[in-house]
């Protein structure tokens, strides 16, 4: 037990002394976070389900904030009061999410503009179409093979028309482009209807970076930050909190080196940290 208390306490000194270094060398870089974040949750379970609520800036690939709390105390107020706290000292100007319920209200009251990525959006519609087109394919028996490759051209048309809207130029572009298929909807496959309808609301989420540069139009930074520091593979290997957030913080020591500070001479981990 005493070796392993030395261990830890071993562990922990060479933690703080390394993130001492990328602080150091983030400050000499002069790199400052650029109000334009990530926000995203992860679902991992360790004798119950608990979630890593993280922040990113887009711009800088800093790690604004990422922390594990139980199932138990996740909600819309605690998500309001990690995005306060996390951000409290920083620029805040949009913040960019999956479509959760909740994340408009809980954005704007902390002064940002929310942005809905454009991945999670089509994700939305392909999915459920994928799944449907599948079937099509499955029924030749039933119906002539020109009536089903016309069926799956209209969709694939559809798709595309979609797919195009967030190409526009401007705001107003966009939303003419929405428009004009929305009208058509009473012509078009149930479930892009169906889609359609459930982002005509949100139009105002949807949209931000089509005029603004500086708003990412996907969340791709921070899914990409969960795929490097906790793939799916290792989410069952750990047995305790403690053992994961160490994990995560050595890992998330490793992303800052290579997608910030960069230094000549890296500094090298131990696997027994």
């Amino acid at each position: 037990m005493k070796q392993l208390q030395e261990d830890k306490n071993h562990s922990e000194t060479l933690f703080e002394y390394l993130e001492h270094l990328q602080y150091q060398r983030i400050e000499k870089l002069n790199i400052k976070p650029s109000g334009h974040y990530s926000y995203d949750e992860q679902y991992v379970y360790i004798n119950k389900i608990h979630i890593r609520l993280t922040i990113i800036d887009h711009h800088n690939k800093l790690i604004i904030s990422d922390i594990i709390i139980s199932e138990d105390d996740f909600d819309d107020k605690t998500i309001e009061k990690f995005l306060k706290e996390s951000l409290q000292n920083y620029p805040i100007h949009s913040i960019t999410t999956d479509g959760r319920q909740g994340y408009k209200t809980i954005i704007e009251a902390i002064g940002a503009i929310q942005h809905r990525c454009f991945f999670h959006i089509m994700q939305n519609l392909m999915t459920p179409l994928l799944r449907h087109t599948n079937k099509i394919e499955k029924r030749t028996k039933n119906k002539e093979l020109k009536e089903i490759d016309k069926e799956l051209k209209e969709i694939n048309k559809d798709k595309k028309r979609i797919q195009i809207i967030w190409d526009s130029k401007t705001i107003k572009e966009a939303t003419r482009k929405f428009n004009t298929i929305y009208n058509q909807k009473d012509q078009l496959n149930p479930i892009i209807t169906k889609f359609l309808d459930k982002i005509k609301s949100n139009l105002d989420v949807i949209f931000n970076h089509i005029e603004n540069k500086n708003i990412p139009a996907t969340n791709n930074t921070i899914e990409n930050y969960y795929r490097t520091t906790l793939p799916r593979f290792r989410k069952k290997i750990y047995r305790t909190i403690e053992g994961l957030q160490r994990a995560i913080r050595e890992q998330k020591i490793r992303w800052t080196h290579r997608k910030r500070t960069k230094t000549k001479h890296p500094t090298k981990l131990q696997h027994n940290i």
